[in-house]
């Protein structure tokens, strides 16, 4: 035992307890609620959280409540939708209701109403829902293909929706079409993946199933150890749970496998049951009757009494096993219970042979042939159901499994971010490159421009020193000039000479 699964149960009781006192402060919710949209919330939540007794009175109360509504309010009204989505909800329990009493057909179209609404309103959890809950009573009838052709649509919603649960619900569903076509190995992979995935979240009930089932493929593979070892560890879940229609189903089933285990005589004493004629194994099958009784539930109530007839006929208790073979048959007739059909006709057929009854044995072996061709149809369902299948195996080729899936989901998260990193360098870089460029041509365009600067301040220096040599040409010339004029005339002190002169001699 894992040590999740060990964890699991550890928490069961507190997890009822907190169930029962939510229970509790919702009803006291729905007495003091103001509006219609907080009684039909409280009540849908009543609906999926009270017992077997109480739930669907609830349900039924939100279904008037949304119908009521609905009445009233225009499709163009935003409440049109809210009230919408719980009437599909409600019509999805009624439904359920109507597939644990037998009555398979009207279940169907009451499911294909919510499948419907859903639809128009685009509920796409909602229709993973009502597609597998379709898929379910297609399987109950015998129609496999149908069954798989649901059970993939809700499959491939719930993955583009990525809501694990769900997954791992249809995951036991598909497994179980496996397990029916007598496909034990790829049965066990779905049935494993799904418990993987439920130890997980921590679903307790579909774990349940999911252990249930398991045991189931090592029942049909004779390991009847391992079988009986995840049957307990289901029932012990169940017990806890308080679910009894899930108990019946897993008492059946253990007191089948003490059963069986009792007619093979090199099986393991512990669980040989002296031929399958101990009064330890009878139990099993009374108290799954009892439970299945209690809740009405037909699917169930069906499978016990047919395993009562079996284990009669086993200890050749004739009259005992054509008693509660004809009370199952009937049973199973009205109620539309087509796959059990196979095994309760060939049990009476057995019986009526053993006591000499040749017609009544004929006419059961006959059933037991047209039932066995109409849920298996023989090669051809097989070749029709692997044919349908091609969606889950072009899928496995691609990616193995969810698991894979889900891997390479963050693998290519992480190739993208590679991606944008790796763009955001080469932008970077090409950034850095242009701003190179831009800073290297304008070095050049300066350069540039403090060469012709450069020649300009030469030019004009040339153009100063030619002034000046002007300039200083043209003063050479003046001074030049004035040296003529100056040597030409007479000077001063020579006049003053010659007054000087001139006085002396008057």
């Amino acid at each position: 035992m894992t040590r999740s699964f060990i964890l699991l149960l550890v928490f069961i009781s507190s997890f009822l307890c907190v169930r029962s006192q939510e229970v509790e402060t919702l009803k006291k919710s729905l007495q003091t609620a103001k509006n219609d949209t907080a009684r039909i919330s409280i009540l849908a939540s009543l609906a999926e959280l009270a017992s077997d007794e109480e739930w669907p009175g609830f349900n039924t109360q939100a279904k008037k409540l949304a119908e009521e509504n609905l009445k009233k309010l225009s499709n163009s009204d935003p409440l049109t939708k809210f009230y919408k989505q719980y009437l599909a909800n409600a019509l999805s329990n009624e439904a359920y209701l109507l597939s644990q009493k037998g009555n398979l057909t009207e279940a169907l179209q009451v499911n294909e109403q919510s499948l419907q609404i859903r639809k128009e309103i685009e509920d796409k959890p909602g229709l993973s829902n009502s597609y597998n809950n379709i898929g379910a009573i297609y399987e109950e009838q015998g129609n496999i293909p149908k069954a798989l052709e649901f059970f993939l649509n809700a499959l491939k919603i719930r993955e583009e929706l990525g809501i694990k649960k769900n997954i791992a619900i249809s995951l036991i569903n598909i497994g179980g079409l496996y397990s029916d076509q007598g496909d034990n190995e790829k049965a066990l992979e779905f049935y494993e993946r799904s418990l993987k995935i439920q130890e997980e979240l921590g679903d307790l009930v579909h774990a349940s199933i999911s252990l249930n089932n398991i045991a189931g493929i090592y029942s049909e593979k004779k390991e009847t150890l391992r079988a009986l070892d995840y049957y307990q560890r289901s029932l012990k879940i169940r017990e806890q749970l308080g679910d009894k229609r899930q108990m019946s189903y897993s008492l059946n089933n253990i007191g089948m496998l003490y059963l069986e285990a009792g007619k093979n005589k090199s099986m393991d004493t512990s669980l040989k049951l002296q031929n399958g004629n101990n009064s330890n194994v009878l139990p099993y099958f009374e108290k799954a009757f009892q439970l299945s009784k209690e809740l009405e539930d037909k699917g169930g109530m069906i499978a016990a009494i047919s395993n009562i007839s079996y284990f009669h006929l086993e200890n050749k208790d004739y009259k005992k096993a054509i008693a509660f073979g004809e009370k199952a048959f009937d049973l199973c007739k009205d109620g539309g219970y087509i796959r059990y059909l196979k095994n309760i006709s060939f049990n009476l057929y057995r019986a009526y042979k053993a006591i000499g009854k040749g017609d009544d044995a004929l006419r059961y072996h006959e059933l037991f042939v047209s039932s066995k061709d109409s849920i298996r149809n023989q090669e051809y369902r097989k070749s029709n159901y692997k044919a349908q299948l091609k969606y889950e195996f072009q899928k496995k080729a691609a990616a193995d499994s969810l698991l894979v899936a889900e891997e390479r989901k963050v693998t290519e998260a992480k190739l993208q971010n590679e991606k944008t990193q790796k763009y955001a360098l080469y932008g970077g870089i090409t950034l850095i490159a242009l701003f190179a460029l831009f800073m290297v041509n304008r070095f050049n365009v300066i350069k540039k421009q403090k060469h012709i600067i450069e020649l300009k301040e030469k030019e004009t220096q040339i153009q100063k020193l030619k002034i000046e040599e002007k300039q200083k040409e043209i003063i050479e010339s003046i001074q030049y000039a004035k040296r003529i004029q100056t040597s030409l005339l007479p000077t001063q002190l020579y006049l003053n000479r010659i007054f000087q002169r001139q006085s002396k001699n008057q």
